[in-house]
């Protein structure tokens, strides 16, 4: 055994000595009493103080802090290293020269001499202050990492360098249905539950990381262990260690099944709404805020006569009228406040036309940019049904309110929903308090328990007509009341409204009770014409049967000489006949209905004529009162039948005042043109009875042979035939007043020229006279008067019969015409035999000499009119007026 020598032990520790001075490790030796006897620059860089400073002091005064625990262990750790002769490693905090602390390392070896006995102890310090806090950084962002990684709701995994799963978070088995267990028995499962049809992208995917950097995000389906479908956003990233070298991948894979689900629903409302927008039967259009159309369908480019391109890009303006253009700006603001909008525009056609469209509109993005969503309506059929339904609801709630009628309608729970003026007026409510209530609080304010009439009617939805008298205790205005109930009815047949309708009866029951008291008239009015044309046509056949008898006793008296026996006898029947006459003139008077006459006459003459008639007869007990207007307005009409009339009136009156009295005559000019005659009497005066029936022919209350009954007639049948007018006054003991109202005329008519009474004498001739009347006996009877007159008589019996005797060349000096005949008549024959023979005169005969008889005579040129019945001597005249003398 070789021992070294000195030169080698002193290499030795110069080595030693160099190691300890370039050591980075603190090298510090102290002995068994803890006194520091050596002490490297590595001690001094990390604990501050020099060799000088810490050699010969206590190590735990020098380094150990007074706080720590270690300060009474520090002979422990000697004598512990001495028995035990082992090294030993600690931690523990070390104070350094300027108060801070670090946590340093400590490998301490104990020192002996040869034979073994303790010396001291060698301690080695690494300042481990820096990996200790990157270490427990390091733990705290493991901790941290794992907290987030097992808490996430993503589904987080490892793979490291070789593939291998390295860790995998709890929330997968939330994502996939399997535990983390089953992935790190079973690594394999990662690409198993991928779709199918995602499956070789997926691997690719990996594969394709594993030798270079991560493509970007992808997504696959995965099959959840519960058999439903999961769709997974896949992230992943490389892992490098702390030398930068590759240390696996980490994935991130987030469910995204519910964002896929909606993309789906999306692309669907997507596709539905662009079916809507292209299929959409109104127009639906999206605009910039500028106005400018960026989409539309086809349906709105219809509504306006342009295709779709054509209007693409266009001002939406463009195609509004001014007034709804002066609107955009205002509407703009409230749609970008978020508003939806639903107004109505004024649209212009390519046409030129305006018409009207409803739209709907709300702000929306489109391409990322704010814009306006349209729907659009044409509303010019329903804007004109409005109007027109505008018109008619304002044309029936005009007639309603001009109705008297209280009318009103009411919905099926008898609430009101409309109602006229008179309904107000009726009710004293007014449309504010009684629209919408429900009518029995309005029309029954008593609140009666059993329902009346017509609340059943209503319940019941039934048509309904009943009369309520004004004492009815369910009467809602207290007045007659006609109520009407109509059910109105839809399409269908179904009840929606109630239509009422309340009407007075007061003036309808008025208007009834003149209504009758104007039918008595009319009846009356109708009797009289009846009665009239009855006497007309009576007294024309009693004219000529009168006229016969007349005619022949006139003849037989002439001849007959006075002394004659049969002279006497033949007078007789001729007075008999002239009186028969005369009632015949009475009964044409009635039954006349024009003057036979028509001039300018004074109603104060009339009337101051028949007082002196009646003051030299029948006033002796009878005071007579005379009250004329000194201004009266002339009158036309016939002065004789007028004057008969007052006659009638006043012989009356003074039989109403048997024994004393006054008869007063008065004339005045009264309103509208009239001019009124009175006739007043204060005798006994008329009941209701005999007023109603005063004017009806025949009808007398005189006693047998003091009366006909036809004055009052008449007086009515005269004032009828001068468009007058007759009022009877009269109640028992008030005497009785008639007043006669007749039509003033404002002009006066010339005088007519008097007619000649007899043409100059001169020598007579034999005429040849045809006669034409339709009546035997008036031929036989006036053939026989011609003859005795010394003429030649020759007849026919209708006025066609005299056309066609004249036509064939008959030319006679005289014609006596019947004027009332059947066929052509008097009246059709006259201007006929003018034209044939105008030189012929002609004598018209009749028994109704009014004044279409005088307009005849006057307007043809006859020679005059011949009243029936006549006699002899009046048909002798006649002729003699008419003669030529012979030349």
């Amino acid at each position: 055994m070789k021992f070294p020598t000195d030169h080698d032990l002193q290499a030795q520790m110069q080595r030693w000595r160099l190691h300890l001075q370039q050591t980075p490790l603190a090298v510090i030796e102290w002995d068994m009493e803890g006194r520091v006897r050596s002490w490297n620059p590595a001690a001094e860089g990390m604990f501050g103080y020099s060799a000088e400073e810490a050699l010969g002091q206590p190590i735990i005064e020098l380094i150990i802090p007074p706080e720590a625990d270690l300060r009474s262990r520090v002979h422990g750790i000697a004598d512990g290293l001495t028995q035990d002769r082992k090294a030993s490693r600690v931690e523990h905090e070390n104070r350094r020269k300027d108060g801070s602390i670090i946590l340093c390392r400590w490998f301490n070896t104990p020192l002996t001499d040869e034979a073994g006995s303790p010396l001291g102890v060698a301690s080695m310090a690494l300042d481990v202050t820096e990996i200790h806090e990157a270490t427990e950084a390091l733990r705290r962002s493991e901790l941290r990492f794992r907290a987030v990684a097992d808490h996430t709701h993503a589904w987080e995994f490892w793979i490291g360098g070789e593939g291998q799963l390295v860790w995998m978070s709890p929330s997968c088995e939330q994502t996939t249905g399997y535990p983390v267990e089953a992935f790190q028995k079973d690594p394999g499962l990662i690409f198993r539950i991928c779709h199918p049809e995602d499956r070789p992208r997926v691997v690719d995917h990996f594969r394709e990381a594993a030798a270079g950097p991560c493509h970007a995000p992808m997504e696959f389906r995965i099959q959840h262990r519960d058999g439903h479908q999961v769709w997974i956003h896949h992230l992943c990233e490389p892992v490098r260690d702390n030398e930068g070298r590759p240390a696996g991948r980490r994935a991130t894979n987030q469910d995204i099944t519910s964002r896929k689900q909606y993309e789906l629903e999306l692309q669907e409302s997507e596709q539905r709404f662009r079916t809507i927008f292209e299929k959409a039967i109104d127009g639906i259009i999206i605009f910039s805020l500028e106005g400018r159309l960026l989409d539309l369908n086809e349906a709105f480019a219809r509504m306006h006569g342009w295709t779709r391109e054509e209007m693409l890009g266009r001002d939406i303006r463009d195609l509004n009228t001014a007034d709804t253009n002066a609107l955009v700006p205002g509407r703009l603001r409230r749609l970008m406040t978020g508003e939806t909008l639903k107004v109505e525009l004024n649209q212009i056609h390519r046409e030129g036309y305006v018409f009207h469209t409803e739209a709907t509109a709300c702000l929306i993005s489109y391409g990322g940019q704010p814009a306006i969503l349209s729907f659009h309506r044409d509303i010019t059929e329903r804007k004109r049904a409005e109007a027109a339904a505008a018109r008619a609801a304002m044309e029936w709630n005009a007639a309603m309110d001009a109705s008297s009628d209280v009318v009103y309608l009411l919905d099926l729970d008898r609430r009101i929903l409309r109602a006229n003026r008179a309904f107000f007026r009726a009710t004293g409510t007014t449309p504010e308090s009684a629209i919408g209530c429900p009518i029995t609080r309005i029309l029954h304010p008593r609140g009666e328990l059993a329902p009346c009439p017509v609340c059943r009617a209503q319940e019941e939805r039934r048509d309904f007509r009943m009369v309520m008298e004004a004492d009815h205790p369910d009467n809602p205005v207290h007045l007659p009341l006609e109520i009407f109930l109509k059910v109105v009815k839809d399409e269908a047949d179904h009840p929606v409204s109630l239509l009422m309708t309340l009407r007075d009866l007061t003036p309808a029951r008025k208007d009834m009770e003149e209504r009758a008291a104007l039918e008595r008239q009319l009846q009356q009015a109708q009797k009289m014409e009846s009665l009239g044309t009855l006497a007309g046509g009576i007294a024309h056949d009693m004219n000529n049967v009168l006229g016969a008898i007349l005619g022949l006793a006139s003849a037989h008296v002439e001849r007959l000489p006075p002394e004659h026996p049969d002279h006497r006898a033949f007078e007789t029947i001729a007075k008999a006949a002239t009186r028969g006459g005369d009632m015949v003139r009475s009964l044409l008077s009635f039954a006349r209905r024009e003057q036979v006459e028509t001039k300018e006459l004074d109603l104060n003459a009339i009337l101051r004529e028949e007082a002196r008639l009646l003051e030299r007869t029948t006033l002796s007990r009878v005071r007579l009162v005379l009250d004329l207007a000194p201004d009266l307005h002339p009158v036309r009409g016939d002065g004789n039948a007028l004057a008969h009339a007052v006659m009638n009136l006043c012989v009356n009156a003074v039989d109403a005042m048997p024994d004393q009295g006054t008869l007063t005559l008065a004339t005045r000019n009264a309103e509208d043109g009239w001019v009124e005659a009175c006739v007043q009497d204060t005798g006994s005066g008329m009941t209701r009875e005999v007023l109603e029936r005063a004017m009806e022919p025949f009808f007398t209350t005189k006693g047998t042979g003091k009366g006909t009954g036809l004055g009052l007639a008449m007086v009515y049948s005269t004032m009828k035939a001068h468009q007058g007018r007759v009022e009877i006054l009269s109640a028992p003991g008030q005497g009785t007043t008639v007043h006669l109202r007749l039509p003033a005329c404002a002009t006066h008519d010339p005088e007519p020229s008097p007619l000649p009474e007899s043409l100059p004498p001169g020598p007579l001739r034999p005429l040849n006279v045809l006669v034409v009347d339709d009546d035997d006996l008036i031929r036989e009877a006036t053939e026989t008067l011609l003859r005795s007159a010394g003429h030649i008589p020759s007849s026919v019996a209708s006025g066609e019969e005299a056309l066609a005797r004249l036509e064939s060349g008959l030319r006679p000096d005289v014609v006596v015409l019947d004027l009332n005949m059947p066929g052509l008549g008097g009246s059709g024959t006259l201007p006929r035999i003018r034209l044939l023979a105008p030189e012929v005169p002609i004598l018209l005969a009749t028994g109704r000499a009014d004044q279409a008889a005088l307009d005849l005579v006057e307007r043809h040129g006859c020679a005059g009119l011949l009243p029936k019945p006549f006699t002899l001597q009046e048909l002798r005249r006649r002729l003699e007026l008419i003669q030529a003398p012979v030349p």
